[in-house]
């Protein structure tokens, strides 16, 4: 196995921690800070509001605007959702509307009719906290026993009983967890039993650093279930050994957020239901709950950078939730063509609901009198550092200029090699949020391509089309790391051919070699976004390469060898954000150097 790492231009860390505290320890605790407090409740309240007419006025139940049946999950998210704006003090012309939608949640969750009950209990929580002292008595003792008389070990979709590989339970189990806190909490059912075996168990899931194993490691399902186990914590007391190891987990976690998190704002791309926009606002709800424990540890720094953090991801999705309709996902194409849903599930109603859910438990967790930090790592920091082979991703940051590299895709989702840059100030989807998968297992209004990133190639092909089974097949060297700039390179396999890349990221530009060690030939190829479903990319021809220019911003690619050809290829590749045209340098040698920009408005 290959060790993560952590470096900075103080050396190696020996954890996230250590690494997040000196990049902390280099901010400018002078300047005045600019970011704006995160507008939690208007976003949740506005999507909960256009829920209202999905509501079906017989049942109660959530039909989805587009599948025009209820789909899993969308009634429990709406009560969620509302539930937790109705306790502080937002809709409250729509207490009926949450009392009709609450009864057929939890009568699905007592009678067992779905296969994921333990992913209602929160959300029919929060709108419990919420009504409890103003409806009839009778319909209240109804909805405590539907909550406190069922055995979970047999209700909930995955358990022991129920999905005996454990591989399969998968995160549900943090569902459970942070629903039955929420239930001991109100005194409706107190199933230690369960809580301590199923406590014990998730514990396993973790990596050495705190990141959430999910199968297959997505990065959304690190984030999830943290922020589960985060809520469960807060709500619960668990014994010992549990409770220190769970909150050294938890810790450990949310240090590798703040560094994972790019300049913009965002999560990173990997693996199933990227790109949604709830992801942000599950961050926000941890980065919320982190802050409280710094500031009851005395640490207002460091609970300042998360408040900081949680507002800079949200504000990142922001954009996207002020349309009407919303879009759930991060590009522009009419919600209604869905593009960029998960084939099997991740429905409009349930995950734009879901958004307003997470936005309102954020608010319901913050504390404005911390104050936010005037920096974040991902902001400011320059810093090189490597995951464990669990989640196989290398992230290089130099002051707002960010880079997240797949050492072992999925490919289902992904693609090998450079598959994000991010520029604080850009567009997030100008130069790649996420590769292009050829075989994508999500919804994209053309047909699926050949895969895409930034990336070498020979003839043969190009390392992004590349199947690893072993992120150790890629050889990363980190060359140095200093306050300017940081460099490294990574040695490709390529269709029989070796090819080592080597990126320098400096403010505003990353500058590229790539040598084939095989042959007297390699290609570069660079995506060009044509439309995010919205705006539209114009592509310029230079003499020495390419400008892209999209949304007022301008992207430029140009060749640094004396003799190449530049290529304008005529197919389109569409990743969740955008669609995508690629260009393409070649030189009839080995090495190629290329030179990367972006010119933002602010430039």
């Amino acid at each position: 196995m290959s060790e993560a790492f952590f470096i900075s231009d103080g050396g190696v860390a020996a954890s996230p921690e250590e690494l997040v505290r000196h990049l902390l320890g280099r901010m400018d605790c002078t300047q005045k800070c600019s970011v704006r407090k995160a507008p939690y409740l208007e976003l949740a309240e506005k999507i909960v509001r256009a829920a209202v007419s999905w509501q079906d006025e017989v049942s109660g139940r959530i039909i989805d605007p587009y599948e025009h049946v209820e789909t899993p999950t969308a009634t429990a998210r709406y009560v969620g959702a509302l539930g937790a704006l109705l306790q502080q003090g937002r809709c409250k012309d729509l207490a009926d509307s949450c009392i009709k939608a609450m009864t057929p949640v939890l009568e699905d969750l007592y009678y067992v009719r779905t296969n994921h009950g333990e992913f209602l209990v929160k959300e029919a929580m929060m709108a419990y906290m919420a009504l409890k002292d103003s409806v009839r008595p009778e319909l209240l003792r109804e909805w405590e026993h539907y909550f406190a008389d069922y055995d979970p070990e047999k209700t909930y979709g995955r358990t022991k009983s129920t999905t005996p590989d454990i591989a399969e339970r998968q995160n549900y189990l943090t569902f459970s967890l942070a629903g039955e806190a929420l239930k001991k909490h109100h005194c409706l059912a107190d199933n230690q039993v369960f809580v301590q075996a199923y406590l014990a168990e998730q514990l396993g899931k973790f990596d050495e650093w705190g990141m959430y194993r999910d199968p297959h490691c997505p990065i959304v399902y690190d984030i999830t279930p943290r922020m589960n186990l985060e809520i469960a914590e807060h709500y619960a007391s668990y014994h010992e050994p549990y409770a220190s190891m769970l909150r050294k987990d938890l810790w450990n976690g949310a240090m590798c957020m703040l560094l994972y998190q790019s300049p913009t704002g965002e999560m990173p791309f990997g693996g199933r239901s990227n790109q949604q926009n709830f992801v942000e606002a599950s961050f926000a709800v941890i980065c919320e709950l982190e802050a409280r424990r710094c500031r009851d540890n005395g640490d207002m720094l460091l609970a300042g950078v998360f408040r900081r953090a949680a507002a800079r991801a949200v504000h990142s999705i922001e954009k996207y939730l002020q349309e009407t309709p919303i879009n759930f996902n991060k590009n522009r194409f009419p919600p209604s063509v869905q593009h960029g849903r998960q084939r099997s599930y991740g429905y409009y109603g349930a995950y734009s609901l879901l958004i307003a859910s997470q936005l309102a438990l954020a608010s319901l967790f913050a504390d404005d009198a911390i104050p936010f930090a005037n920096s974040s790592p991902a902001e400011t920091g320059t810093y090189l550092w490597r995951t464990t082979d669990d989640f196989h991703k290398l992230f290089a940051c130099v002051q707002g200029n960010h880079v997240e590299v797949e050492l072992m895709p999925d490919m289902n989702y992904d693609a090998l090699g450079w598959g994000r840059w991010h520029l604080m100030g850009a567009p997030a989807e100008l130069a790649l949020s996420c590769p292009v998968t050829a075989h994508p297992s999500f919804l994209t209004i053309t047909p699926p391509s050949e895969a895409l990133a930034f990336g070498p190639g020979i003839p043969d092909g190009f390392v992004a089309g590349m199947s690893i089974e072993k992120s150790s097949e890629c050889k990363v060297h980190s060359i140095s790391v200093n306050d300017s700039a940081v460099e490294f390179s990574v040695d490709w396999p390529c269709f029989g051919a070796r090819i080592t890349e080597t990126l320098r990221l400096e403010a505003g530009s990353v500058h590229i070699e790539a040598v084939n060690h095989s042959a007297d030939v390699i290609y570069y190829r660079v995506p060009m976004i044509l439309t995010d479903g919205e705006n539209w990319g114009t592509v310029e021809t230079l003499d020495n390469g390419f400008t892209l220019h999209y949304k007022g911003c301008s992207f430029m690619a140009t060749c640094e060898n004396h003799e190449f050809e530049k290529l304008q290829e005529t197919w389109i590749a569409a990743n969740r954000n955008a669609l995508y045209r690629p260009i393409c340098f070649k030189v009839n040698s080995r090495s190629i150097k290329l030179d990367f920009r972006i010119v933002t408005a602010r430039n």
